[in-house]
């Protein structure tokens, strides 16, 4: 769960330019001032809150959820987060293999640079092969083999209904059994060497299908006789280098995401040399990733959100600000916890000169549907949009072509993740929101609406309504997101308590802590706005 290279370059992400941003108007400075320490203020006040019921509650929490913490502390730690546990606890063992593939990648690019695909790609097997077990690797090439098989007739479609099949294993017990048996991993013989194999299985399925998806499209063009034979770009889809783009170590556990049309140029690509520059920058960033980790670590101690929701009894008497706090916690530190999961593969893929999507932006900063799916996971976002939305009329289509593609996303979000209940209602409601704001967008095109808003609303007063607009989009969000985190039993509880048991009290305050939330986001996007425009004036 990123010296110049001219080949590159095209596939880079680039700079969004002001056109392209949203410029917000700006209101008065005394309001700008009140939403700022009213929202400032009340996310102080959550953390502040769910710390104090985290020790008033700790009696009643699961005593598995906590061990002995740093010892400098006077709190226990929570440990209830298992993703993050088995991460952090098995990143002690792909360490050695990943300091192993920085010494012999930079080996390789400064004396043996031609040989730089086939040793990255055989370093990356025999590390995962130690690391999983052979037979695991031999059943992801055996999945991987199958699809390529498939995108030798150059069928889309066909190559969809393969990769479908294959990712449907995943979704059925009658598999789990034959499964299991795949996964006595070496280094970790316990129950979560299922969960591991089940996480990085996802990961390949995603890249043998952008890789079959791209061979197909070439297929299509050199049969169709569309544009000239070119002998170097028919090397770059050979079995091996299926192989390598499943395989390249650094980013094959928990990614990011890198669709294979933007791995294959720059795997091939020379790598540039170093200078201070470039070594300063390269230890800040990974100074970055470990800074956040050891935020996480350090947050585990003060705040026990994760055990609160694992404890529904509990989430029935919490305060309504403590279960407030406890959303938004889980929501900043899930995107924080993605920030290293994704954020050291990719400083390590750099090293090789690969440039992989970014980490998430920081969510306090986003407030539309749209934007949370495009800026979290943007390796994600990409292969959706490139395999799946584009194919389908994509924003040049009308617009039921454009709910029907976004609907077909979301739909293979949701059997990509697993096919339970809770997942359904996640992915359903984010396809209402976005397809509202589609919708929503399409309306303020209409000459009628720009005729109302300029005849009797002021710039100030357009963003007052739509950040009242997005805040019941904002709040259908973060129900769906509840039931993500939690399951249907928790999630439940929070729209029992927040919305359809609760006083007009708590209904207002909630929209208000939102409202001027949402205002602040819209502030930070003004500001970025015109900082992207002063950099191309």
């Amino acid at each position: 769960m990123k010296g110049t290279k001219p080949v590159a370059s095209c596939l880079r992400p680039v700079p969004t330019s002001p056109s392209h941003q949203r410029c917000h108007d700006r209101l008065p400075l005394p309001e700008s001032i009140f939403y700022w320490v009213a929202g400032v203020g009340s996310i102080i006040y959550t953390f502040y809150i769910v710390h104090l019921e985290s020790q008033k509650f700790f009696i009643n929490l699961n005593k598995e959820d906590f061990v002995e913490g740093w010892k400098f502390l006077p709190y226990k730690k929570d440990i209830s987060n298992f993703e993050w546990n088995f991460w952090s606890s098995y990143f002690w063992e792909i360490l050695p293999w990943g300091i192993g593939h920085v010494v012999i990648a930079r080996t390789v690019d400064t004396y043996f640079c031609n040989l730089r695909k086939p040793v990255f790609l055989t370093y990356s097997l025999v590390s995962v092969s130690y690391l999983l077990g052979y037979r695991t690797v031999l059943f992801f090439i055996s999945h991987g083999c199958i699809c390529y098989l498939a995108s030798s007739v150059g069928s889309f479609p066909l190559v969809w209904v393969v990769s479908l099949l294959l990712l449907s294993t995943l979704n059925y017990s009658s598999f789990t059994p034959w499964m299991k048996s795949l996964c006595a991993i070496p280094t970790d013989p316990t129950d979560s060497g299922y969960y591991f194999f089940i996480f990085v299985l996802a990961l390949v399925i995603l890249r043998y299908t952008s890789f079959c998806l791209e061979r197909s499209k070439f297929v299509q063009a050199r049969s169709s006789n569309s544009h000239r034979q070119n002998p170097k770009e028919d090397s770059c889809f050979s079995i091996l280098d299926l192989l390598l783009y499943i395989f390249y170590l650094p980013i094959f556990f928990t990614g990011p995401l890198l669709t294979y049309d933007q791995f294959r140029l720059q795997i091939s690509s020379p790598t540039p040399s170093w200078n201070t520059d470039r070594v300063l920058q390269t230890l800040g960033s990974f100074l970055r990733v470990f800074f956040w980790s050891a935020f996480i670590e350090l947050s585990h101690h003060f705040l026990y959100h994760d055990a609160l929701l694992r404890s529904p009894a509990v989430m029935e008497q919490v305060s309504l600000w403590c279960l407030l706090g406890v959303g938004y916690i889980e929501g900043q530190l899930f995107m924080v916890n993605y920030v290293v999961l994704y954020g050291l593969p990719a400083q390590v893929a750099k090293l090789d000169d690969i440039d992989v999507p970014k980490e998430p932006k920081c969510i306090s900063h986003i407030y539309r549907y749209s934007d949370m799916w495009k800026y979290f996971d943007r390796g994600l976002y990409t292969f959706l949009r490139n395999y799946i939305y584009i194919p389908l009329g994509g924003s040049q289509a009308g617009m039921l072509m454009r709910l029907l593609a976004s609907m077909m996303c979301f739909l293979y979000i949701y059997v990509w993740h697993g096919q339970e209940k809770y997942l359904l209602l996640w992915t359903m409601s984010n396809f209402c929101g976005c397809s509202l704001e589609l919708i929503c967008g399409h309306i303020e095109k209409t000459a009628m609406y720009t005729r109302i808003k300029d005849a009797y609303l002021s710039p100030a007063m357009m963003r007052r309504i739509h950040c009242a607009l997005y805040t019941p989009l904002f709040l259908m969000s973060v129900f769906a997101v509840f039931y993500f985190f939690s399951g249907l039993a928790v999630g439940d509880i929070f729209v029992k308590r927040l919305v359809t048991h609760a006083s007009m009290e708590t209904r207002l305050i909630m929209f208000g802590v939102i409202y001027v939330n949402i205002q602040n986001a819209m502030e930070i996007e003004r500001w970025a706005a015109l900082k992207a425009k002063q950099h191309t004036s």
